[in-house]
């Protein structure tokens, strides 16, 4: 499985574009607060280079042309997610969007559930029955932070309960945390 990850954080990354990126996540809801936007700002200002380091690591794995399919696991901050389906779907023409094709029966909180995460999340995942009309062999998994791996683990694992065919997975994501 290839992989890559744009930065991972260190307290002297904190300052930095992508280091932005945990804390906005974790108050998302409150954009629109005044205090967040110096946080917004840095990041905002960082994002051209964060899409072109992003897509060059994206095409160490996939052609422009090439037909593959992504999805963006859900996400309590659609902020980031958004961000990085349009950089996907702008630059690979032949990329197919499945994100739509997931959701969530209740609302995970993957940072706080620790060691509960990957079952909490396994239970909650509902996916589409659009999802197995379609034929996948290459499958791109999205994501914005990277903590433990569990969300990329759990589609990867219930993806692979729905097809027997061997699907070649990859994925990237902006931040590393841990």
């Amino acid at each position: 499985m290839l992989h890559f990850t744009l930065c991972e954080y260190t307290p002297e990354k904190s300052s930095t574009a992508l280091g932005k990126i945990n804390f906005l996540k974790k108050n998302c809801t409150s954009f629109k607060d005044p205090s967040i936007k110096p946080f917004l700002d840095v990041f905002e200002n960082g994002l051209i280079k964060i899409k072109k380091d992003y897509i060059i690591e994206m095409k160490k794995i996939y052609s422009v042309e090439e037909e593959f399919h992504f999805l963006v696991p859900v996400s309590s901050c659609d902020y980031f997610v958004n961000k990085i389906k349009q950089w996907i779907s702008n630059e690979f023409a032949n990329a197919v969007d499945l994100s739509s094709c997931f959701t969530e029966n209740q609302k995970i909180d993957m940072a706080r559930l620790g060691i509960n995460a990957e079952e909490r999340l396994t239970m909650s995942l509902v996916i589409s029955n659009d999802l197995i009309s379609n034929t996948i062999s290459k499958l791109f998994i999205a994501d914005d932070v990277y903590s433990t791996g569990t969300s990329i683990k759990v589609y990867k694992n219930k993806i692979q309960e729905l097809f027997n065919d061997k699907i070649e997975f990859s994925y990237g994501t902006l931040i590393k945390t841990q």
